[in-house]
């Protein structure tokens, strides 16, 4: 994670008006460090996961092995516009935001994520590269996935394929 906000002019107002909803989540290194790896805590955090809570535990297993509880600070930079989408990110505690370039080089909030959800689905399945910024708000709790495992996995595992589609639909849906 890169602290950025202030070098990219994102308005401090804009943060200060979003309330912290947070789902309590124990962190078990100090602040601003990766989490060493804890299949038995990342198993845990799929259950609040809506998309990965159906699934066979034998495919929760294998996901956790490619899988890290990250926490950020507040300002912390979650991922990059036009960086390529490497890991699928998971709020599962606290705020993020989601800015991009304008033509003018300003950056413009253009959505706000709310636990317990995925950030940018539909980039990381389709393996482009990230179209905003993602910037916690407030301090956060993310489950890091890293893409290229979880392709793999998802070719042997129609039901994970299936379960992370549907989730990207619903998204969709909840848009209009």
């Amino acid at each position: 994670f890169r602290s950025t906000l202030a070098e990219n002019n994102v308005s401090r107002y804009f943060f200060d008006l979003i309330s912290a909803e947070s789902i309590p989540m124990p962190l078990t290194q100090p602040h601003g460090h990766a989490l060493l790896p804890d299949r038995a805590a990342v198993t845990r955090c799929f259950s609040r996961i809506p998309c990965l809570s159906g699934l066979h535990q034998e495919t929760l297993d294998r996901l956790a092995e490619f899988s890290r509880l990250l926490p950020a600070g507040e300002a912390d930079e979650l991922c990059r516009e036009g960086d390529s989408a490497d890991s699928l990110l998971i709020l599962l505690e606290g705020q993020v935001a989601l800015s991009g370039a304008a033509a003018n080089g300003s950056r413009a909030v253009v959505e706000v994520i709310r636990p317990v959800a995925p950030i940018q689905l539909a980039t990381v399945l389709a393996r482009l590269k990230y179209p905003s910024t993602a910037t916690a708000v407030s301090a956060c709790q993310v489950l890091s996935i890293q893409a290229d495992r979880l392709h793999a996995l998802m070719a042997e595992v129609p039901e994970l394929a299936t379960a992370l589609v549907r989730a990207q639909a619903m998204e969709f849906d909840a848009m209009e």
